[in-house]
């Protein structure tokens, strides 16, 4: 399993997790006490994209507030999506 770390004074902190069966981003956002995972499963016949966001208030107890589970096929229409170019452009502003 990998990590790799990457924050700066006005972002929240990102981490990358990396193991066999998974590929997790890890955003840690302290300022709205809150952590939103995305990742990416795929062991056997388990193949999903999950959106989780986790409340903060006591971090050694992060408490589920919402989660999305994405089927690939889904999960592909929503990277078509952010992949358009007028999406692109959009994002990309500051």
């Amino acid at each position: 399993m990998s990590t790799t770390p990457s924050a700066t004074n006005q972002e929240p902190a990102v981490r990358y997790i990396e193991s066999p069966v998974e590929h997790t981003l890890i955003i840690d956002r302290p300022e709205r006490e809150e952590m939103i995972n995305i990742a990416v499963d795929h062991w056997g016949a388990h193949h999903t994209v999950t959106i989780s966001v986790f409340d903060m208030l006591d971090p050694e107890q992060p408490e589920l507030r919402e989660q999305i589970i994405f089927p690939y096929a889904d999960a592909r229409l929503l990277r078509d999506l952010l992949n358009r170019p007028e999406i692109v452009s959009i994002i990309d502003q500051d």
